[in-house]
């Protein structure tokens, strides 16, 4: 590929990605609003929901080269239950922490990756990748500040989302050899509805006209959000706009301040730029 073209390319993936994290970040500020108000997991279907119509255009984009027979449907519900868990430890977290806060710990899911593969996929696990994930898990505790300045019941809730993430990610790292993602991001998100509708007659609360309008921001948001992560990756590597991700950071402390006055303290900017810095090394290490 001619180096101008690379280069265009390039710098169109990062763009996509920085596009996909903002309205990831948007969607996050809109989950926080209503999260409190309404049933977790009815917030979690109209995530769900608005997010099929993008993952289906995806589908279709790809549908000349998909075999819905050899698709593992198993292994995909069983990754579909641990989503739900996912984003709903993830919205959890929003409900006891500032979203700043909340962000920055969620970015500790590379961590559990790498060593996860390790244990699993038998990837190498190197001294100077032990001594980064290391020093990412004190930026992690300094972001949480056990001295309980900080809900504890909250950094569990994004923990416990960090992992899962992570389990999904690796998941897909496994069943993408062999399959298309978009056939797996359909899938996944299909599954995820279905589960979280099965839960409607017991939890439902009708939503006023306002409310009902941020879960259909909520839903499409989402849709369109990972829409241009896999645009993203479609025009540029993933060492290039992997490291977009972090940006996140900024987004969600500015929201943060914008809708409910939150200022990150030190801890944030301390804790955070371990975890940042740390995720970054382990990508550049991958890449190499």
């Amino acid at each position: 590929m001619p180096e101008n073209l690379s280069s265009h390319n390039n710098r169109q993936g990062a763009l996509y990605m920085l596009l996909a994290v903002f309205i990831f970040c948007l969607v996050n500020a809109i989950a926080k609003n209503i999260i409190a108000q309404y049933p977790p997991l009815e917030v979690l279907f109209f995530r769900f929901l608005g997010a099929l119509l993008p993952s289906w255009l995806l589908l279709y984009r790809d549908r000349e080269t998909i075999n819905f027979s050899t698709l593992p449907y198993r292994t995909s519900f069983i990754a579909s239950i641990i989503l739900v868990l996912d984003l709903l430890c993830l919205f959890m977290s929003f409900k006891y922490l500032p979203l700043a806060d909340a962000t920055a710990l969620s970015f500790s899911s590379i961590f559990f990756v790498t060593v996860l593969a390790a244990i699993f996929l038998k990837e190498s696990l190197s001294f100077s990748r032990i001594s980064v994930i290391i020093c990412g898990f004190i930026g992690v505790v300094i972001i949480a500040k056990p001295s309980g300045n900080i809900s504890i019941l909250g950094a569990t809730f994004s923990l416990i989302y960090a992992l899962a993430d992570a389990i999904v990610l690796l998941l897909i790292r496994v069943m993408t050899r062999n399959h298309k993602s978009s056939s797996l991001l359909f899938t996944f998100t299909l599954f995820a509805t279905l589960i979280t509708a099965a839960f409607l007659p017991y939890i439902w609360k009708t939503p006023n006209f306002i409310d009902l309008s941020k879960f259909i921001v909520l839903g499409i948001g989402g849709g369109l959000g990972q829409f241009f992560i896999t645009q993203a990756y479609r025009h540029a590597p993933a060492a290039i706009i992997a490291p977009m991700t972090y940006s996140a950071t900024l987004w969600s402390a500015l929201l943060g301040f914008i809708f409910w006055s939150e200022v990150p303290g030190v801890h944030f900017w301390i804790g955070g730029t371990l975890v940042i810095m740390s995720g970054l090394f382990i990508m550049w290490r991958e890449h190499r």
